[in-house]
């Protein structure tokens, strides 16, 4: 198992061009995945609505079995996530991660965006 340090994390999550629409989500969902540890097709299934802006920031995922978890977001998160849906906005029961036509982004397309 390989680890990555703070350092190459932030090196990491800085590589999305996020001038373009596809960067800023990817790096959207780099920083969400990294901030809650939630598995892909967790991360993947997140609508506005699971999402608790407000301090304590929260997100509540839903993993195998439809098993619920809430997960705190950090204050970074939120601002990148809200920047997200300024640029492209969905509605609370629409995911945030989506392809380039808006249709869901899905756990094998994540690998060619």
């Amino acid at each position: 198992m390989c680890n990555m340090d703070a350092e190459e994390i932030a090196a990491f999550l800085r590589e999305p061009d996020q001038s373009s629409l596809e960067g800023q989500k990817d790096h959207a969902l780099l920083a969400f995945l990294y901030n809650t540890g939630a598995r892909i097709q967790e991360a993947l299934d997140v609508c506005p609505r699971a999402i608790r802006f407000e301090s304590p920031a929260q997100v509540e995922l839903f993993g195998k079995g439809r098993k619920c978890r809430i997960c705190p977001l950090w204050p970074e998160t939120v601002a990148i996530i809200k920047a997200l849906l300024r640029r492209q906005p969905r509605k609370g029961n629409e995911p945030i991660f989506v392809n380039r036509y808006g249709q869901p982004l899905g756990a094998a397309g994540v690998r060619f965006t």
